[in-house]
């Protein structure tokens, strides 16, 4: 009486036939798969080197010529994206932040003390940076100063923590330590020491979009 094929004949002959057919592929076939590989391990090496969390905000390493920038993207609204370009590494940012930064005005002003800022190299970059964050995310910037003086003097407004009361001001000072700090609801001075600009204001940026997103919202109109 013949023996019926078990389970283990089906698996060996399964494996010679696997063999055999392993066999048939040409040498120039292995290369080309273990290059496919090796080009997919790369790529995802790549992405995992250059990609990062956080905050809850992905970032992606981009180099533009002799810049090396941390990438953030995401939409203000559902047709409009944002994107945020910061040239430190916002992991080895180590500006604190006191209070939360809430948006509850649509107009804001910025309040910049030149006095001594206008000695620090990145000032210009600084303030062009914030200036533009803040207008490109819907809020209506208008130009203030801290000092009544040199508002009059250069036809701006003059705005500090004490005034414009039901409209939000973010006021750019120079001081000992750097600090975003939360003074009143509408109010926050940012403290720039040791010509830390672009630290001081990429802080508060991150922080401004990473708290929006902790309360389930990207955009910063109120």
């Amino acid at each position: 009486m013949a023996r019926k094929p078990t389970q283990t004949d089906d698996m060996v002959r399964l494996q010679r036939e696997l063999k055999g057919f392993l066999g048939k592929i040409p040498v120039w076939v292995w290369w080309l798969l273990v290059l496919v590989f090796g080009a997919f391990v790369f790529q995802y090496t790549l992405v995992a080197m250059t990609t990062y969390t956080y905050k809850g905000l992905t970032f992606t390493i981009e180099q533009e010529g002799d810049l090396r920038l941390h990438h953030h993207g995401y939409f203000i609204n559902p047709t409009t994206r944002y994107n945020l370009y910061l040239r430190g590494d916002p992991r080895e940012n180590e500006v604190p932040v006191k209070g939360r930064i809430l948006y509850d005005s649509r107009r804001v002003y910025l309040s910049v003390n030149t006095s001594t800022l206008n000695l620090c190299e990145d000032s210009a970059v600084g303030i062009g940076t914030i200036t533009s964050f803040l207008g490109l995310n819907g809020l209506k910037v208008k130009s203030a100063s801290p000092d009544p003086q040199k508002a009059q003097a250069f036809n701006v407004t003059y705005a500090d923590c004490t005034t414009n009361q039901e409209d939000m001001v973010i006021l750019i000072q120079a001081g000992e330590t750097s600090l975003v700090e939360k003074v009143q609801d509408r109010c926050f001075v940012l403290t720039v020491g040791a010509c830390e600009i672009l630290p001081v204001v990429e802080k508060f940026m991150v922080e401004s979009v990473a708290q929006r997103r902790e309360l389930g919202t990207v955009s910063l109109r109120p």
